[in-house]
């Protein structure tokens, strides 16, 4: 298979300059039934499909797989005009007057003001002249729905001080010189610290509250508005504010020029930031995550997903973990996950293992208990009872002794090295309460991707979902 022809099987090339890049595992996931039918009947494979068949119905922006249709393209809406005072003003980066005054017509507002992200000592000068109520800040290259400022308007007229607002976005990804290219539309959700820190995804106009933008200190230069939003940002969730979002799409970011986080992280061969980018973002991120929010241990990058960063706990030998394992018989299961706890636990990390014994009659199964329970982390508690997952644990939990509970499937392998460092790594961040890993099926495909649930944010499965065996996200 030539180097070409894998890059686009694994989604790091398009196959057409108007097709975005789509591994071929998620593909086939995401077709829909109809086309399930038509490539049977027609026994053609994956790859022609999407060469004919898909890529027909995409240029036709008519449904075809769900890993193509988020790329159809999407029209920015007409708002119709409301009466607005000069309370609102627009910032616009890296562009000259009149396109800032352009782009401030198209929208809305009645006053704007344009600054170089090379030059940012300029712009507290540049706001000393205007009492406004509220700045929105957007990139020269951005294309504003018509009327933008009347929606964002609508939504901040229940909104107090100390307010941040996004909304959703388009990213324009232009592949060839000649336009060809395709969009992918945002459905974005509130900002938060800690999203910030580990996803970014910035809603696409950011709007907040002028007082505490111009609190903000600003370094002297950025190499990417994504970099001055995330920092801006990060320095006003340091205090508890009240953030809102418009589920409306009011603007698209020419990926090119003007790059921007999308909701769900992507892998770096797709990413539109530069090395020098990453690194700005990745210090910044570092940098409040540290000194603000309490994250013992700081940020590590992601290494699947370019611009995204993982909580990083640091070791804690006084830590003690209890594994909690129901089970009745089926001894080779049960055998086989406390074997990989023990292979895979890593050496770092202390642990202590309660087995469950729901009423377990097999011989083989007593016996292979009376020699785990030998090892010093290893007790057995015996439950005669109707099975019940959640009482079962409740009644172990009086044995537990550490400081975290894994409530653990006895059909769980553990195939990750250190899964228990891992496992605990997002602990750094004070407010974590629960984490679960990334599930896989047999045959490799995901049967859960993980989450990390904090009070207050939103529980964020990521993508692509079961069944895909892919390790690509699709951006």
């Amino acid at each position: 298979m030539s180097g070409t022809l894998n890059q686009i099987l694994n989604g790091h090339l398009s196959l057409y300059g108007d097709l975005p890049p789509i591994p071929i595992g998620a593909y086939d996931s995401g077709l829909n039934k109809t086309q399930r039918q038509f490539r049977r009947a027609n026994k053609i494979s994956l790859l022609e499909h999407l060469a004919t068949e898909g890529w027909d119905h995409f240029r036709r922006q008519e449904s075809v797989a769900t890993g193509l249709d988020r790329y159809h393209p999407t029209k920015l809406p007409t708002i119709n005009p409301g009466v607005l005072t000069s309370k609102y003003l627009l910032l616009v980066i890296d562009g000259t007057t009149h396109r800032a005054q352009s782009l401030a017509v198209t929208g809305g507002w009645e006053h704007v003001v344009s600054c170089s992200l090379a030059n940012m000592n300029s712009l507290p000068n540049l706001l000393r002249d205007y009492s406004a109520e509220w700045i929105s800040i957007c990139h020269a290259s951005d294309i504003l729905a018509n009327g933008a400022l009347h929606a964002l308007a609508g939504h901040l007229q229940q909104a107090k001080t100390n307010t941040v607002m996004t909304c959703d976005d388009i990213i324009v990804r232009q592949l060839w010189n000649d336009g060809l290219g395709y969009e992918h539309r945002q459905y974005r959700s509130s900002v938060s610290a800690i999203r910030l820190c580990t996803r970014g995804g910035i809603g696409g106009l950011l709007t907040l509250d002028y007082s505490l933008f111009k609190q903000c200190s600003f370094a002297p230069s950025y190499t990417c508005l994504e970099a001055l939003r995330l920092d801006v940002l990060l320095q006003i969730t340091r205090e508890p504010i009240k953030t809102t979002h418009c589920h409306q799409a009011l603007v698209k970011h020419q990926g090119s020029k003007n790059p921007s986080m999308p909701e769900q992280g992507w892998p770096r061969e797709r990413c539109p930031f530069s090395d020098k980018q990453l690194d700005e973002i990745d210090r910044i991120k570092s940098q409040h995550a540290k000194q603000y929010f309490g994250i013992e241990g700081g940020l590590k990058p992601n290494p699947l997903q370019a611009g995204c960063h993982d909580l990083s706990r640091p070791t804690d030998e006084s830590s003690l973990v209890s594994i909690l394992i129901p089970f009745r018989d089926q001894v080779e299961l049960t055998s086989t996950c406390v074997k990989s706890i023990q292979q895979n636990a890593g050496k770092s990390c202390n642990y202590e293992i309660i087995l469950i014994d729901n009423g377990s009659a097999d011989n083989s199964t007593i016996e292979w208990i009376k020699k785990a329970i030998k090892e010093d982390n290893i007790q057995c508690i015996r439950l005669d009872e109707e099975f019940n997952y959640s009482r079962l644990n409740n009644r172990a939990r009086q044995l537990c002794k550490g400081d975290f509970l894994l409530f653990l499937n006895n059909d769980i392998e553990f195939v990750s090295e250190s899964i228990l460092d891992v496992l605990l790594d997002p602990f750094a961040h004070p407010k974590t309460v629960a984490v679960g890993s990334r599930l896989n099926y047999p045959d490799g495909s995901i049967q859960h991707q993980g989450v990390v649930i904090i009070p207050g944010e939103r529980r964020c499965v990521l993508e692509p979902g079961k069944h895909l065996k892919e390790q690509e996200v699709i951006a």
